[in-house]
C-alpha cells in the first residue's frame, strides 16, 4: 500500500508542478483531506512526498491557499520543518516557501515557522538551507 500512496502522490506532484492549468482539476478532487492525514503518516518517505505535492500545488497560484489552510495543512507543514528526517524538512520549508510567495494572505499563519526556518539556515543539506533561507525572506518584510 505505500508504494501505491508514494506513487499516487509522485504523480499529483508532477501534474502540479507542470502546469496551473492542471489546477482546477486537482482542486476539484478535494485532496487537502487526505494530504493533511499523509503529512502525519508514520513512514517519513510518505510525509515528504506529501510535502512535495503540497508544495507543487501552491507553486504558479494561491488557488488552493484556503483549502489548504482550512484543513490545517499549513499548521502541519510548519511542524514538518522540525522533522527528524531530512527529506521531511527539505520538503517542508520548499512548501512553505512557496506558500509564502503568491501574497501576504498566509503570512500570520506562516509565522510561526519562521524560529524553524532561520535553524534550518544551518542545516547540513544545501537544498534545505536555501529552501529555508528563501521560504524565510518575505516574512522578513512583514511589517
Amino acid at each position: 500500500m505505500c508504494k501505491v500512496v508514494t506513487h499516487v502522490l509522485v504523480i499529483l506532484s508532477q501534474l502540479a508542478r507542470l502546469s496551473a492549468d492542471y489546477y482546477p482539476l486537482l482542486f476539484s478532487m478535494d485532496m487537502c483531506p487526505a494530504l493533511r492525514e499523509l503529512l502525519s503518516c508514520g513512514n517519513p518517505a510518505i510525509r515528504a512526498k506529501a510535502c512535495n505535492a503540497v508544495g507543487n500545488m501552491v507553486r504558479h497560484s494561491d488557488l488552493f491557499y484556503k483549502t489548504m489552510k482550512q484543513a490545517g495543512i499549513i499548521k502541519q507543514l510548519v511542524r514538518l520543518c522540525s522533522d527528524s528526517d531530512d527529506a521531511c524538512r527539505k520538503l517542508a520549508s520548499f512548501a512553505v516557501g512557496n506558500f509564502a510567495f503568491h501574497s501576504d494572505e498566509l503570512y500570520e499563519e506562516l509565522a510561526p515557522a519562521l524560529p524553524q526556518l532561520l535553524y534550518l539556515l544551518r542545516d547540513p543539506e544545501e537544498k534545505t538551507r536555501a529552501n529555508a533561507a528563501g521560504a524565510s525572506y518575505p516574512q522578513f518584510c512583514l511589517g
